[in-house]
């Protein structure tokens, strides 16, 4: 497990393009490392979509610090996708720091 920052949680459910429903949680979070690629600056946030809701039941307070464990899979054409597989609370994260009243 590696620990990350997860600003939100966003869930969604609809029907897609074929009437089947789609539904989960968009989880935003921040890597702990500094982006290293030559167009960006600081810690760009990452986005992981996930529909398994053990895992979403997992998150209790965010903003916070979470041990996030990912795992590859087979995605689209046989080419890897990563997914969440569990989370771990570790820390809240009191944001009123960074943008007092």
């Amino acid at each position: 497990m590696n620990r990350f920052l997860v600003l939100a949680l966003q869930h969604y459910d609809f029907k897609n393009d074929s009437g089947e429903r789609v539904n989960g949680v968009k989880v935003t979070y921040l890597n702990p490392k500094v982006s290293s690629r030559e167009n960006e600056v600081g810690y760009c946030p990452l986005i992981v979509n996930i529909s398994d809701s053990s895992v979403v039941r997992k998150f209790g307070q965010v903003p916070g610090i979470y041990n996030m464990t990912f795992e590859q899979v087979t995605g689209r054409n046989n080419r890897p996708a990563i997914i969440l597989s569990d989370v771990e609370f570790v820390s809240a994260v009191d944001m009123s720091v960074v943008f007092p009243d």
